[in-house]
C-alpha cells in the first residue's frame, strides 16, 4: 500500500515487489561490493604471508687470516646479538669430515694431510645444506665465520647464495698471527696449530689469497669493511661493535638481531 499524503492507495502485488526491489537493489549492490573487497584484502593478506614463510637468510661475513681472532669476535657479536646464529666454516668442515662415510670425509687430503681437498661447490653446498635447517627452524640471520676464502669461493656462493649483507675483515700483520696461533695450540684441538712450518703454510696462503678474495668480493658488491686486529681483544670488539650497531641501524638487520 502505497501512502499519498493523508490517503493510502492499494498497490497490486507486482508494484509492491517493484516497490520493494526499489528498496533493497542499493543494499544488495553495497553487500557485492563489501564482498568483494573482502576477498580482495583476504587475497592480499594471503599473498603477503606467503611472501614472509619464504624469507631469505641475512647473510654475514667475518674473514682474516688464521689467527686474526674471527671465532673470538664472533662469540663476542654472538653474545651481544642474540639474534645472530654463528657458523663457522672450519669447524663446520672439520665435524663433518669426523663423521665416517660423511660426503666431506669421501674427499682427497691436502698434502697428504688429515684436512679434505673440498672444492668450491661443494663448501657452498655444505654451507647451504646447513643455513637451510636452520632457515627452517627460524634462524634467519648467519655470522659466517672464514668464508669465502678465495675468489673461488665467492663465484660459487654468489651462484647458490644471496649475496652477503656485510663483510668484515679482520686484517693482521703475519708474525702477530704466527704467534697467536702458536700460542692457542693447546686449547684449540688442532693439532696443526701446534706445527710451525703448517702454522707458517696455512697464515701466509691467507695472506696471499686475500687481496684476490677482496677483490672478488667488491665485484658482487660485498666490499669488506677492515678492521685492524692487531689490537687487543677489547679494541677490537669495541670497533667491531661499533660497526655492527652502525649498520644494523641502517637496515633491517636490526629486526632480526
Amino acid at each position: 500500500m502505497k501512502v499519498l499524503g493523508q490517503f493510502s492507495v492499494p498497490l497490486s502485488s507486482k508494484a509492491q515487489v517493484a516497490v520493494v526491489a526499489w528498496f533493497i537493489r542499493p543494499l544488495l549492490n553495497c553487500i557485492r561490493s563489501w564482498t568483494a573487497r573482502v576477498r580482495e584484502m583476504s587475497a592480499g593478506t594471503l599473498r603477503f604471508f606467503n611472501a614472509a614463510n619464504t624469507s631469505q637468510p641475512l647473510i654475514i661475513f667475518i674473514l682474516g687470516p688464521p689467527g686474526a681472532g674471527k671465532g673470538t669476535q664472533s662469540a663476542l657479536l654472538k653474545a651481544s646479538f642474540p639474534g645472530l646464529t654463528h657458523l663457522s666454516y672450519g669447524d663446520l668442515l672439520r665435524y663433518l669430515d669426523q663423521i665416517p662415510g660423511s660426503w666431506v670425509s669421501s674427499f682427497p687430503r691436502r698434502n697428504g694431510g688429515t684436512k679434505p681437498m673440498i672444492h668450491a661447490d661443494a663448501a657452498v653446498q655444505m654451507l647451504r645444506e646447513t643455513i637451510d635447517a636452520g632457515v627452517k627452524r627460524g634462524q634467519l640471520t648467519w655470522l659466517i665465520d672464514g668464508f669465502p676464502r678465495s675468489e673461488a669461493h665467492v663465484k660459487a656462493w654468489i651462484s647458490h647464495m644471496p649475496a652477503a649483507r656485510f663483510t668484515l675483515y679482520l686484517d693482521c700483520p703475519r708474525e702477530i698471527l704466527i704467534q697467536r696461533v702458536l700460542g692457542r695450540a693447546e686449547s684449540s684441538g688442532r693439532s696443526d696449530d701446534a706445527v710451525l712450518s703448517l702454522v707458517q703454510e696455512r697464515v701466509g696462503r691467507g695472506i696471499n689469497e686475500s687481496d684476490a678474495l677482496l677483490c672478488a668480493l667488491a665485484k658482487y658488491g660485498m666490499s669488506a669493511t677492515k678492521v685492524d686486529a692487531s689490537l687487543d681483544v677489547d679494541e677490537v670488539k669495541r670497533k667491531v661493535h661499533a660497526i655492527f650497531q652502525e649498520i644494523s641501524n641502517a637496515s633491517e638487520l636490526e629486526q632480526r638481531l
